[in-house]
Parts: C-alpha cells; structure tokens; sequence
C-alpha cells in the first residue's frame, strides 16, 4: 500500500476525524477546568497539585495499553468515551465557588483524565493498525497535527464560551458530544483482522526486549521525559500565571493557550521538512535547542509581545519534536505490542509532567514564576545538550 492509498483509506479517515473531534471536546473540557481550578484557588501550589492529580491516570497508560492489546480496540476506545460522557454530565450539575470545591474537581477531573488516557492510547495504536508500516511515521505526525489543531480550537475557544454560556451548560454539550462520537465508533465497520480478541504469546518478549535492549527506546524516553518535565510549567500552570502575572481574565488566559496551541498547528505548514528531519541530527539539535531559548526569553522579559512569540515558538517546536519522537518509537516497536510501547512512551511523557509540575509548584511560590522559568529553560538547555551527546554515542557505536 502506497501514500496515495492511506489518505485514501476510509478507516483511517474515520478514526483520525473522531479522534479530532474528540479531542477538541477533551481541550475545551481540560481548559475550563484549568481556569475554574485557578479561580477557586489562590496559590499555585494548589494548582500545581490540581495539576499533578489530574495527570495521575496516566501512570496507568501501561493497563491500558495491556486492554488495548487484549481487547477490541474499537469497541475499548468507544468506552472510553462513554466514559468521559459520564464525567461531563456529573460536572455539570455541580458549583465550583469555594476554595474546597477544588477537591470535587479534582477526583471527577482525574476520572476524566483516565478516560482521556485509555481513549488517547488505544487510539493512537488503532491508527497503527489500519496503515501500512511505510506511512507509520507520518500518520503518527497527521495524528499529532489533528492533535494539535484540537487544542488550538478548544483553547482559544473555552475562555469565551465560558463568557456567553453557563458552565452547566458547556458540560452538557460537551457530554453529547462525546456520547454521540462512542456511538459513531462503536457502529463505524474497520476493516481489519488485527481487531480480532487473538493475541500472539509472544508480544510480551517483543516488549521485554524493546525494554532491555534497545538503546534509541531508553535515549528516546529521557528525551521526552526532559521535555515534559520542564515543559510542565507551560503547559500546566500557564493559566495560573496568566492570571497572577498579567491579571488576564478567563478569555485572556485561553488567548495565551490558544497562542501556543497556534505554534503547535504550525507545524502543518513544515510537514514535509519534518519528514525529513532525523531524531539525533544537527537539524534536530538546533530545533530542539530553541524550547530552552524561548524559556529563557518569557523569564527576563516583560514585553507581552515577546512572550507571545516565545510561546508561539515554544508551541511549533515542541509538537515538532514530540511528533518526531513518537513516530520513531512507533517506528521501531513490534507491531503485535505497540499498544503497549504507546502506553510505556506515555508514562514517560506524564511522569516528567507529574514530577515537573510539583517542582515548579514549589519553585514559583518561593522563587517567583521569572525564576521558574529561568530554572526551566537552563535545566531544559543542559538536559537537551546531554541527550543529543547520547545521540551522537549511539550513532558512532552503529558505525563500528
């Protein structure tokens, strides 16, 4: 099977439309929970531990990557929206107005999220199995992209949803929405033998072994782990900080997410020269080397527009980079356990997140959040250089 015939594939199509369309809803839910969570709170510790909480459920993502595997991954990834259905509709008959409030959202929040992580996860490997092992790499950078135009979308929308409608009634919404796409997934035909309930024995040594004795997984998965565990004070407390350092509204804390969502889309726009790009090479370096640079910016300036643009920046390279590293881990897992690779890789990712967001918790109620991100980007740049030296070792150990 060609490239021409997996855009054409009608599985593929469906599966890729659903999971945008999901994951839109998922945004807009994530966002407005995020600005309820910074508005009953007054300290960013609380939502730092907001944050931690709700990315608990993905310590999980290796169960789920292991029902995955065992079960229909059609029928798993239908359940798992009914699942963020039910979540959704709890929500919105509940008032979030004091501060203790915050401990309902959390508990229902991180239900939400475990429903988020088996859904993403079992989505991502039911993409792996519709396409031919040629096009793996790119439908993994399509999948990030449609990720991605998802999250511009339901940033910059929550904040002014949240200005003309009740949260009550976005909730409800949102719970239809994710209702009706179980329903269209669970009657959608996917023709495909691999989601029949056999599973080959041996999937599990294919794992073991990817684990103990591949270098690239283990360089790979300190890669991402430094990413997130730095990025964590972007991506999860950027609302917070909105609102503390600038005074922003809820419209103006979903324009910044929104601003770094839009550089994540852009990598649209640089998707054959990703294509192109290999994970380890100077190319990589210099795009890698910018996350650290636009860190440092946003903590020594005060200029709105500048933090803009390093948000922007810091959103493009960074779908950029993660989009690179899952296509190549992707790339390199046996087929009949990739679920369970994905849902490994995952846990990587969020773990750095979970570590990363108390830390930064911590560092930006004592030190200040300009110092916070100084502490981020320097960190971030050493890690970066050390990683890309690790690179360079493997490629070298290749060649003798």
């Amino acid at each position: 099977m060609d490239s021409i015939e997996n855009y054409k594939n009608r599985d593929y199509f469906y599966i890729l439309s659903l999971n945008i369309i999901g994951n839109c809803a998922i945004w807009i839910q994530n966002m407005m929970s995020s600005i309820i969570a910074s508005n009953i709170s007054t300290t960013s510790m609380m939502n730092s531990i907001y944050q931690a909480a709700i990315t608990i459920p993905f310590f999980c993502a290796f169960i789920a990557g292991y029902i995955g595997d065992l079960y229909n991954k059609k029928l798993v990834v239908s359940l798992s929206n009914f699942l963020l259905f039910l979540c959704s509709i709890i929500i919105s008959f509940i008032d979030f107005k004091n501060e203790s409030d915050i401990y309902i959202l959390i508990i229902l929040v991180g239900l939400f999220s475990t429903g988020a992580v088996l859904r993403m996860t079992v989505t991502q490997s039911l993409i792996t199995t519709v396409v031919d092992t040629s096009f793996l790499k790119k439908a993994s950078l399509l999948n990030n992209l449609g990720f991605n135009i998802s999250r511009v979308i339901g940033l910059a929308s929550a904040g002014y949803l949240m200005s003309y409608f009740s949260i009550r009634n976005i909730y409800i919404i949102l719970s239809i929405l994710f209702l009706f796409i179980s329903l269209i997934m669970l009657k959608t035909k996917i023709n495909n033998s691999s989601l029949d309930n056999y599973r080959n024995r041996s999937e599990s040594k294919g794992l073991i072994h990817l684990i103990t004795y591949s270098s690239l997984f283990k360089i790979y998965s300190i890669d991402v782990f430094i990413m997130f565990f730095n990025g964590s004070l972007i991506w999860a407390l950027l609302p917070y900080i909105a609102k503390s350092k600038f005074g922003f509204s809820s419209e103006g804390q979903s324009d910044l997410m929104a601003i770094l969502g839009a550089g994540s889309l852009s990598t649209l726009f640089f998707y054959s020269v990703t294509n192109k790009i290999k994970v380890g090479s100077s190319y990589y370096l210099i795009i890698s080397l910018l996350l650290p640079l636009s860190m440092l910016i946003i903590s020594v300036t005060e200029d709105i527009y500048f933090i803009y643009i390093s948000l922007f920046v810091f959103g493009l390279v960074w779908n950029l980079k993660v989009s690179l590293l899952n296509g190549e881990v992707q790339f390199i897992s046996p087929k009949e356990s990739i679920t369970k690779v994905i849902s490994l890789f995952f846990m990587v990712m969020y773990s750095g997140q979970f570590i990363g967001v108390l830390f930064y918790g911590v560092i930006n109620d004592v030190y200040g959040i300009n110092t916070s991100f100084m502490i981020s980007g320097c960190t971030l740049f050493i890690g970066t250089l050390l990683v890309i030296f690790k690179y360079k070792c493997e490629r070298k150990m290749e060649y003798l």
